[in-house]
């Protein structure tokens, strides 16, 4: 990248940067990646417990890694694969061609970015606390079922996205009109009726 800028000037560079971000993306990370897996890991696994126990009432055992069923009704290890990395990735890379596309100003494009990662955290817990659900309700089976579901493997990146797309209606002043237009509407109705 340097060197093609030095051979075609700034006015290239500035032009190109944001494919060569994405391709930041095709890099494996190989062995290197338990760096960023290992806390990942855990701290999806210390958030999950604290949500089972608190809003969802569940009584829940972390330790380490494991997240476990006082009485052995069920048991689950949040292994490396389900530390959230691939979810991270794909959600940075979806904030990055987002913010890019969206906005012009820096700003709001590094805002969009470094919502990602809160973003995709968040998702992943939701992911886990199904599977938490499910086999608080139905058994270990039922939560096996969730997790090896393909079509609930997507559930993390819903709320990821829309988080995403409301954060970037806000930040471009779309939802105040809206919501503006939603009361005007609103008002105009009870006043007609």
């Amino acid at each position: 990248y340097a060197l093609t800028t030095l051979i075609w000037g700034p006015r290239w560079m500035a032009a190109t940067f944001f494919p060569f971000i994405l391709f930041a993306f095709c890099v494996p990370l190989g062995n290197s990646s338990i760096f960023v897996t290992q806390p990942l890991r855990q701290l999806a696994t210390e958030i999950t417990a604290a949500v089972a126990q608190g809003p969802l009432g569940i009584n829940v055992i972390q330790n380490g890694t494991s997240i476990f069923d006082p009485t052995g009704k069920f048991s689950y290890e949040i292994a490396a694969a389900c530390s959230g990395l691939r979810s991270l990735t794909a959600i940075c890379a979806m904030a990055i061609i987002f913010a890019f596309l969206w906005f012009k100003p820096w700003w709001k494009r590094v805002v969009v970015i470094l919502a990602a990662v809160p973003l995709a955290i968040g998702s992943n817990v939701i992911r886990l606390s199904s599977i938490i659900v499910a086999a608080e309700a139905f058994g270990q089976p039922a939560g096996d079922f969730v997790h090896d579901n393909s079509m609930m493997s997507l559930l993390p990146y819903i709320p990821a996205f829309a988080g995403l797309l409301l954060l970037g209606l806000v930040l471009d002043g779309k939802l105040v009109g809206i919501f503006r237009c939603l009361l005007t509407r609103e008002v105009d109705e009870e006043l007609a009726g």
